[in-house]
């Protein structure tokens, strides 16, 4: 019987008795089971970026085609996508940013065992730049997660220009000492201006061993000039495009003809 200055303790159920029935290990079991709950969250999905993509390399860059590979890192990749932006080598937006980037230039989607991608279509006198991210589709999370992305520059040159054609002289009736030279317009294939370097030389024998310093000489972004008839009706003509990208200068083949104006 218990005596009137003794409070009454139920024993049993204090947190020490309750872990000494059930056993420490399963108390703290069911606390993270109960914290994970209410957090919300899973094991498999951490509060993290996925992982970056290991040793992105340049395979080979040629003729407007390019290859790249990278190695699969550690961890979970659900995707790889592959974004491939450009500009212009000289730096200026030319607003062709899409076309200069070739048929890579939306995007694309690899699976996780596909570690190269193989791209072309690309302007020539472009830099680019190749970014690698990996894709972890959602678990428990309301959407699908990218990494920050590994990023690969690459610089194609620029092109040669063709030669001009359709070279053509006419001598006005109205202007007999003035004689105009033609020519069709060359497409720059670097984006860039294009000029035009004419040498009107006289010559004894074959055009290609006349002196170049008894020449005259012009540089025009035209297609066309307007010379004395004494200049024009030299009897070789010497033609050659020139155009640049990022500081080089890129010259066409030299157009020889044997002016025929009298």
């Amino acid at each position: 019987m218990l005596s009137s200055q003794q409070p009454y303790i139920r024993r049993g159920c204090t947190p020490s008795s309750i872990a000494l029935k059930i056993g420490l290990p399963v108390l703290v079991v069911l606390v993270i089971i109960i914290v994970v709950l209410f957090a919300g969250v899973s094991w498999g999905d951490r509060d993290h970026k996925p992982p970056e993509v290991v040793n992105l390399t340049l395979v080979s860059a040629e003729n407007g085609t390019f290859t790249v590979s990278w190695e699969k890192p550690e961890g979970i990749v659900d995707q790889y996508w592959v974004r491939v932006s450009a500009v212009a080598a000289s730096g200026i937006d030319d607003g062709n940013g899409e076309r200069r980037a070739g048929l890579c230039s939306n995007g694309t989607i690899l699976m996780p065992d596909v570690t190269q991608l193989t791209c072309g279509g690309v302007a020539p006198c472009t830099n680019l730049t190749v970014t690698v991210h990996v894709l972890n589709f959602p678990r428990r999370s309301s959407s699908t997660s990218s990494s920050d992305g590994v990023r690969l520059p690459i610089f194609f040159p620029g092109y040669a220009p063709d030669p001009p054609s359709n070279i053509s002289f006419y001598k006005y009736k109205s202007e007999p000492m003035e004689t105009q030279i033609f020519w069709d317009s060359v497409p720059s294939r670097s984006g860039d201006v294009v000029l035009y370097d004419v040498r009107l030389c006289d010559a004894s024998g074959p055009c290609d061993s006349v002196n170049p310093g008894e020449c005259a000489q012009f540089r025009t972004p035209d297609t066309s000039l307007l010379l004395n008839s004494n200049v024009a009706n030299r009897r070789c003509l010497f033609i050659q495009a020139t155009t640049q990208c990022a500081g080089q200068v890129l010259k066409s083949n030299i157009k020889v003809v044997e002016n025929s104006v009298s």
